[in-house]
């Protein structure tokens, strides 16, 4: 846990926290009654099925091969250095905030908080950041990720220097702190079986999920495929119920074996992502089949409307609803600009620090993020006509 974490989390909230750890546990339970029950089995044991081939098996690849380059080059420290020069501060605030997750992005605001970095640099990286959508964009289709990509970088750093041309200097002042709950104490081994279960399972699964992708028949073995694809969903829904979110607790796995510690680490998003993808897929499939209602049906009609949905959704702190609208895309029910102006308008997780450390900034940051979002997003419409 670094200081500024540390500094803010005072007490622990027990209550508040055996309260959410039931309302996760809901997940798994929900769906072994959906398994179970014959009307639902059928639609659930599809979703989930694609849930794990299709998302869950390349995001922890994708995690696990971002994870080997990261260990090798420290991204971060390079963006202390160049965050010294007011010339580059803006650029390398953007470049933070294009990788994947919201690691960069929060470095650049924790900065800002320290009185280290500009409002623009702020405003670059929550412009460019794309938080955890942007793994399962790589997994799913890495040549439209490295073209959100460079939208992002672009759009970025325009934005951060419009932001410091034209407003006032906006000094941060530490006028709220808020005492955040720790997560609830759970045994250590969780996390040593979280880092197994990939340990043990990526690479054939992605073996599958690659012959999968290239339409490969597997005959016979298709069910016996689909029961194992389940199974490992549901195995990921019950680990990110029972194990913490803070990375912390990851990287206190109390194992001799550092692989075992590596692939605990990928495990934490990747188990966040697959569930809320997880839980789209099923609600989606539900939605389809009770109203048979036919999103992409309706974006081709009211394509107008797309871009100024992504950007509205992309205003909602956190990653979950941001990946459920890649989500959406790449099951070809969103319009790339929908998509397009959904990743500059989303700050992911590094907002919560932000709205927790300086509010003000926060706020007007969204504002400033939205903008540009509404820009990109009908450029694309009117260019692509998607």
């Amino acid at each position: 846990m670094n200081s500024t974490t540390a500094n803010l989390v005072k007490a622990p909230a027990r209550r508040v926290d055996r309260s959410l750890f039931s309302i996760k546990l809901m997940l798994p339970a929900i769906l072994a009654v959906l398994i179970i029950h014959s009307d639902t089995r059928t639609v659930v044991v599809s979703a989930l099925a694609d849930a794990y081939y299709q998302v869950s098996v390349f995001v922890a690849a994708t995690l696990y091969l971002y994870h080997q380059l990261s260990k090798r080059f420290n991204q971060f420290e390079l963006g202390y250095l160049a965050l010294q020069n007011p010339t580059l501060e803006i650029v390398v605030a953007a470049i933070l905030g294009i990788l994947p997750g919201c690691g960069g992005a929060i470095v650049v605001v924790t900065q800002y908080t320290k009185n280290q970095a500009s409002f623009g640099a702020v405003v670059a990286v929550l412009v460019a950041t794309m938080g955890d959508a942007a793994f399962l964009l790589l997994a799913q289709q890495p040549l439209t990720a490295f073209s959100i990509m460079t939208i992002g970088l672009i759009t970025g750093v325009l934005s951060g220097f419009v932001a410091n041309k034209v407003l006032p200097t906006q000094q941060y002042s530490a006028s709220l702190e808020i005492d955040f709950p720790l997560a609830i104490s759970t045994p250590q081994y969780l996390q040593s079986i979280a880092g197994r279960f990939w340990q043990w399972t990526l690479f054939p699964a992605l073996a599958i999920a690659l012959l999968s992708a290239l339409n490969w028949e597997f005959g016979a073995f298709k069910p016996y495929i689909d029961l194992v694809g389940v199974a490992c969903c549901f195995a990921i829904s019950l680990l990110w119920a029972i194990t913490p979110a803070n990375s912390e607790a990851y990287r206190e796995v109390p194992s001799h074996d550092s692989t075992t510690k590596h692939f605990a680490l990928i495990s934490k998003d990747t188990h966040f992502i697959s569930v809320i993808v997880l839980s789209s897929f099923i609600a989606f499939a539900f939605l389809e089949n009770l109203t048979q209602f036919d999103f992409k049906q309706w974006f081709t009609a009211h394509g107008i409307f797309a871009p100024l949905l992504g950007a509205i959704i992309g205003l909602i702190p956190g990653c979950g609803p941001q990946i459920i609208v890649t989500s959406m895309y790449l099951q070809g029910l969103l319009p790339f600009s929908a998509l397009a102006a959904n990743a500059i308008s989303n700050d992911g997780d590094a907002l919560f620090p932000a709205i927790a450390l300086a509010p003000k900034a926060a706020i007007l940051a969204s504002i400033l993020t939205f903008i540009p979002s509404l820009v990109v997003g009908y450029v694309s419409y009117g260019v692509f006509g998607i």
